[in-house]
């Protein structure tokens, strides 16, 4: 058989492979398309939070800063009262509170921050769809190329 000869069948798959190809095209448009709209999305829904979040910590370190001088004056010079003229101590005493409550909101607000859900669960999966039909498409447009069902096989 001439490699140059028509084969019977020929226009058929042709039509077939192209119009897998401007399906997978328009598809892979689509699918692009689709993904930046959830991405955006995802990124509307989780900013609010991470906003918050960050402005609450921000917000209750400023004014913990601001308050907490005058007060930690009283209680430095009130115990060094009761301590009976050991200020030392009583500083020790109200820095070491102030560490430990200080300490421990301002983690639990930096894990909430941390905590966050940034990885896009919807958009990944929604990739991993369109990464399987694609890949299923360019099955099809292989097995079209090829004669579909092996059609060229059969042609002696």
């Amino acid at each position: 058989m001439n490699p140059n000869s028509p084969i019977i069948g020929h226009e058929k798959s042709e039509i077939s492979y192209g119009s897998v190809i401007k399906e997978l095209t328009g598809t892979a448009s689509d699918l692009i398309q689709s993904e930046i709209s959830l991405l955006k999305t995802e990124l509307k829904s989780a900013a609010p939070n991470m906003t918050k979040h960050a402005a609450q910590t921000g917000i209750y370190g400023a004014l913990f800063a601001i308050s907490s001088l005058p007060l930690l004056t009283f209680a430095v010079i009130g115990l060094g009262i009761l301590f009976g003229g050991m200020y030392w101590l009583s500083a020790l005493v109200v820095g070491a509170l102030c560490a430990a409550v200080g300490g421990y909101f301002g983690y639990h607000a930096f894990q909430k921050l941390k905590n966050e859900d940034l990885t896009f669960t919807r958009t990944r999966d929604g990739i991993a769809k369109a990464v399987y039909f694609i890949e299923s498409k360019i099955h099809e447009v292989k097995n079209a190329s090829h004669g579909g069902t092996n059609e060229s096989n059969h042609i002696h």
